[in-house]
């Protein structure tokens, strides 16, 4: 069951528009979906046909060589070669634009014709229809057919004959396969050309892995008389007959080879196939990447394929490793035996480990991700993934033992050192300083030292003042950004100020450690306070940099008052509340909703002031709900649409109790047990039970038929944490409960945060429905 994005248009640039449209599903890092949107492809060789759209826009109508249109007014785009009939009424934009207002033909030279035609009792276009083999991949991109496709087309039009490739065909549905061009005809109207791929109905096939000398044998089955063949580089393979052995040379196989299936070698379709080999390795597009030390932002474009030929199952676990804890933080998957290539795509991850690298208060943890079998604790494949690829060594400190050690020397200047014991700095970073005592200044290139040799930077000429040295956004060399101070005497705080520059001056993690927090404390409630323009620099400036960087980032999000302020005063999106809640830990759902209705009130006023300074009419312009993005409020709309208003209406409350009742009454059919049961039999998800007591003496507690149906909900003992996490989220969510009501006292704050994620992704829609529903109940009552 699919959740998807509430908005009703997603606008994006498409760099390669010669490639279909595609929509890909991913849970735990696995591709498990993946819809292709037919006629998304644009082909140099077919038209482009657009009708008038809302606001003024061209909307794409036809890529069709006849299409049929109610409007007289259209934009084409007609491929090269292609000459207009002389009586067209249209005018030229550009080389091959025009713009249209009448029915229009075009002819080339070699006979092929391009008709637009005008008619009012327009039924629908020609499209093509047939079933996708999701199962293979193409290296082109194009959809791959299971069997040969239909044509869709209005009643009165009838398909008299088909060419493939120019070459006309005996059969409308023929058994042709492989890569090619197909042109369908209404007598002499060409309605459709298309370049597809298409396979036979019963194309399959299976491999045996390969395992330390043995080989990789593929074997492919299908009853229509086909050629086969397959390619890999750095890959022996024989041919016998559809069965092909592939050894790979010294023992290093390719993350796939290809296999080309068609009626003919010259037109055959070329297929990616993973190719299994016993173990655990990281790939990328170039091939098999043996260093895996990887920063956050070096996900993309990475996967890792795991594949075991026995019995035995496979474990992939991710741990924190940052020397703070005693017992680190870890999350465990089964990875089940089955004899099937299980890829997992890094960039997937990303969420789940800037979360557990938030657990973490130090800039240097790291998160170990390994593969192995069910019993034994030799690692298949060992990641290491960090925030940063780089460091800043100062003229003090020298390498031993596997750190940096300092000297008594002063700090006068560095360089930067993709690892610890690198020899020689990396001339590939590109540096950047700030003042923190003002960020409105923005970024500020350093060079390198004129005064010292060997790719050096100091920043002893710069003013006197707290300096952070950073990488710059476009720096190949990410590097962990460093506080330098460059002052004479030691700063003293004014004893009384209210200035967030001072306080990020003044701020010292031992000696001053509330000086950012205090100024934080005033902000809340007050949108004109002067903090907000240093977090207004900090965002403009610096967002490139993890936010754990900036202590005013991490202070702010202890105090929701001022947090849920923020997200209205700063205009912060979807996307910059998912960072906060990546990379800071914060956990949404549990931001109270009154906080919510007062950070609303605040802002209300100071918006329409604003309004009215540059000279407008408020009234033209009110404040409306879309000011507090949907993901930090459960992705409800009637939640959403509480939160900003203050109330229910009729309809609303009649959906919210409707779906109470479904809650606590446990239908068969009914959407709470459907997902209830998928979470159950999930075979390769361990339900946590961190919570699982803290939540049970919470409930203990509490009184009243409410919560007896609350605690009914459990079935068996290790889903407690499942089911009444919501629940309590919403009683926390409308002030009838606190966090540390369930906080182990041996947790951190973002430890009891990694805690809560790990049972909201298990299942996040199911999560977010009996939560929003309930604190909408609750908050009516």
């Amino acid at each position: 069951m699919f959740k998807f994005p509430q908005e009703k248009q997603i606008i994006f640039v498409r760099k390669q528009p010669g490639l279909p449209l595609s929509m890909r599903v991913f849970s735990g890092g696995r591709l498990i979906y993946t819809k292709l949107f037919e006629d998304t492809a644009f082909d140099e060789d077919a038209p482009l046909v657009f009708c008038p759209g809302q606001d003024q826009c061209w909307q794409l109508f036809s890529t069709n060589e006849y299409t049929r249109s109610k409007d007289e007014n259209f934009l084409i785009r007609l491929p090269f070669g292609f000459k207009l009939s002389e009586n067209a009424k249209v005018t030229r934009l550009q080389e091959q634009w025009f713009k249209c207002s009448g029915s229009l033909a075009a002819r080339h030279e070699d006979g092929r014709e391009i008709i637009v035609a005008i008619r009012a009792d327009t039924m629908g276009q020609t499209s093509l229809r047939g079933r996708l083999f999701y199962r293979y991949q193409n290296t082109d991109g194009l959809p791959v057919y299971r069997g040969f496709p239909t044509l869709q087309m209005p009643p009165d039009l009838s398909l008299t004959h088909i060419k493939i490739n120019g070459k006309g065909q005996s059969n409308i549905c023929p058994n042709y396969y492989g890569t090619f061009q197909v042109a369908f005809y209404s007598d002499k109207i060409c309605l459709l050309r298309r370049r597809i791929t298409v396979l036979p109905e019963d194309f399959s096939h299976t491999w045996q892995a390969a395992s330390g000398k043995h080989p990789a044998i593929l074997n492919v089955d299908t009853s229509e008389n086909v050629s086969v063949a397959a390619f890999a580089d750095h890959l022996n393979i024989t041919q016998i007959h559809s069965q092909f052995t592939c050894q790979a040379e010294g023992g290093n196989y390719p993350s796939h080879i290809i296999l080309a299936v068609g009626s003919n070698s010259t037109q055959a379709a070329r297929l990616k196939l993973p190719l299994p080999f016993d173990g655990a390795y990281l790939y990328d597009e170039n091939g098999r990447i043996d260093d895996c030390r990887l920063n956050i932002n070096q996900l993309s474009g990475k996967w890792l394929m795991v594949y075991s030929s026995s019995s035995t199952s496979m474990e992939l676990v991710f741990k924190l490793s940052d020397n703070t804890y005693s017992c680190p933080i870890s999350i465990t998957e089964r990875l089940p035996a089955g004899g099937s290539v299980q890829q997992f795509f890094l960039d997937q991850w990303k969420p789940q480990l800037l979360q557990l690298l938030s657990c973490s208060s130090s800039q240097d943890a790291k998160v170990e991700i390994t593969v192995h079998r069910m019993g034994s604790d030799k690692p298949l494949i060992r990641l290491v993934l960090s925030r940063y690829n780089g460091l800043i060594v100062w003229n003090n400190q020298f390498h031993r033992f596997g750190g940096l050690e300092e000297t008594d020397a002063l700090r006068e200047s560095f360089v930067i050192k993709k690892q610890v014991a690198s020899e020689y700095a990396s001339p590939e970073a590109v540096v950047s300083v700030m003042r923190l005592d003002a960020p409105e200044n923005g970024a500020q290139r350093l060079p390198e030292s004129t005064e010292f040799i060997g790719g050096r930077y100091s920043l002893m000429s710069y003013d006197a003042g707290l300096w952070l040295i950073y990488p710059a956004s476009e720096s190949p060399v990410q590097f962990r950004p460093a506080i330098f101070d460059n002052s004479g005497e030691e700063f003293t705080e004014p004893s009384e100020h209210h200035s967030l520059h001072t306080a990020a001056r003044a701020f010292h993690p031992i000696h001053n450690p509330e000086a950012i927090s205090r100024i934080i404390t005033e902000m809340a409630g007050n949108p004109e306070h002067a903090g907000w323009r240093y977090f207004e620099s900090l965002k403009q400036h610096f967002s490139h940099l993890p936010l754990s960087v900036f202590e005013t980032w991490k202070a702010l999000v202890q105090q929701p008052k001022t947090l849920a302020l923020a997200v209205l005063r700063l205009g912060l999106d979807g996307v910059f509340c998912e960072r906060i809640r990546n990379e800071l830990a914060v956990v949404w759902e549990w931001l109270a909703i009154q906080d919510w209705f007062a950070a609303v009130d605040a802002y209300r006023p100071y918006s329409r002031a604003k309004i009215a300074e540059a000279g407008l009419n408020p009234d033209d312009a009110p404040l409306t709900k879309i000011c507090i993005p949907q993901n930090v409020l459960c992705h409800d709309e009637i939640l959403h649409s509480y939160v900003f208003r203050g109330f229910l209406s009729e309809m609303e409350v009649m959906v919210v109790e409707g779906t109470i009742w479904e809650i606590f009454h446990k239908q068969h059919d009914s959407r709470y047990n459907r997902h209830y049961n998928a979470l159950r039999q999930n075979e390769n998800l361990r339900i946590p039970e961190t919570l699982s007591d803290g939540l049970q003496q919470w409930l203990d507690k509490q009184q009243g038929s409410f919560f007896d149906q609350v605690r009914r909900l459990s079935k068996i003992h290790f889903d407690r944490a499942a089911v009444w996490l919501p629940v309590f989220t919403a009683c926390v969510k409308t002030g009838k409960a606190h966090p540390n009501d369930i906080r182990p006292s041996e947790m951190t704050a973002a430890q009891f945060a990694d805690a809560f994620y790990r049972i909201y992704a298990l299942d996040a829609e199911w999560f977010d429905y009996v939560c929003a529903t309930l604190s909408c109940h609750l908050m009516s009552e």
